[in-house]
C-alpha cells in the first residue's frame, strides 16, 4: 500500500523477513535485512543491538553497513546527534577478535560513524555506547542472555519477598526494586525490533506481544516516520 508508511507484525520472523524482501524491496546491497533490537542499560538508556538474529553469517562489509544503519536508527529513534558505535569482540584493543571482526574494524572506521572501537560482552549494557555491531549469531545469544538475566533478577527478588513480613521496610524496598526491574526488563513496553535495509519502516514485535507492545510499536513507527527515517537511511548508505 503506497499510503502506508510502516508495517508492524508479531508474526513469524522468517515470514516477515522474506516478505519484506519481495514485497518492500531492499535499499542496501545485503542478502536480507538486518534486525535491530533495543536492550536496556543500567543507567536507563537503550542500546541498539544490530544484528540480533536475522543474519547468522556476516561478511565484514555487512558489519560496516550495520554500523551505518544502527547509527541512523538511534539518531531518529532516540534523538542522539552522534551515536557512539562499538564492535562486539573479545577484547577492546584493535586487532583483537576473529578474522571477520578484525577486517570489519577497519571498514567501520572508514564509514564516518562515531566509532569508538571494540567493546566486550560485559560492556554492552553499561550504557557507554549507543550501537553494538555484531553478526546475528552472537547478537541473538547476547539478546536472549540479557532477557534471561532480567527474569533471573526478578525471580531472586520474588524469593526474598517471600521471607519478609508484609509492610516492613525491607519488604517495601524489595517491592520498589521489583517494580524498577520490571520497568527496565519489560520488553513488551519497549516496542519491537526494527528491520533495517528495506524500503519502508518495518517493526517486528515479539511473538508473546500484548496490546501494550503493539501500542509501543505504533509509537515507535510514528517517531521514525516523523524523523524522515527512510530518507535519512538512504542518504547515509
Amino acid at each position: 500500500d503506497p499510503e502506508a508508511v510502516a508495517m508492524i507484525s508479531p508474526g513469524n520472523t522468517g515470514a516477515v523477513l522474506v516478505g519484506s524482501i519481495f514485497k518492500l524491496g531492499m535499499s542496501v546491497p545485503l542478502k536480507q535485512p538486518a534486525l535491530a533490537s533495543m536492550l536496556p542499560c543500567h543507567n536507563g538508556k537503550l542500546v541498539c543491538l544490530i544484528d540480533c538474529g536475522a543474519n547468522m553469517d556476516c561478511k565484514p562489509a555487512h558489519l560496516a553497513k550495520y554500523a551505518i544503519m544502527g547509527s541512523v536508527l538511534m539518531k531518529c529513534r532516540s534523538d542522539i546527534d552522534n551515536p557512539k558505535v562499538g564492535l562486539l569482540s573479545v577484547g577492546k584493543e584493535e586487532g583483537k577478535g576473529n578474522v571477520q571482526t578484525k577486517e570489519a574494524f577497519g571498514l567501520i572506521k572508514e564509514t564516518g560513524v562515531n566509532f569508538v572501537g571494540n567493546i566486550e560482552g560485559n560492556d554492552v549494557l553499561a550504557g557507554d555506547v549507543d550501537v553494538v555491531v555484531c553478526d546475528g549469531f552472537s547478537g541473538n545469544v547476547l539478546m536472549k542472555n540479557a532477557e534471561a538475566n532480567g527474569k533471573i533478577a526478578m525471580g531472586m527478588v520474588a524469593v526474598l519477598l517471600e521471607k519478609e513480613e508484609k509492610g516492613s521496610h525491607t519488604y517495601n524496598t524489595l517491592i520498589a526494586l521489583r517494580e524498577r526491574l520490571f520497568m527496565t526488563f519489560d520488553f513488551n513496553s519497549q516496542g519491537g525490533a526494527t528491520f533495517l535495509g528495506v524500503n519502508k519502516i518495518l517493526i517486528k514485535a515479539h511473538g508473546s506481544a500484548n496490546s501494550k507492545t503493539i501500542a509501543s510499536c505504533i509509537s515507535q513507527a510514528q517517531i521514525l516516520e516523523s524523523k524522515g527515517f527512510i530518507d535519512a537511511m538512504n542518504r547515509a548508505l
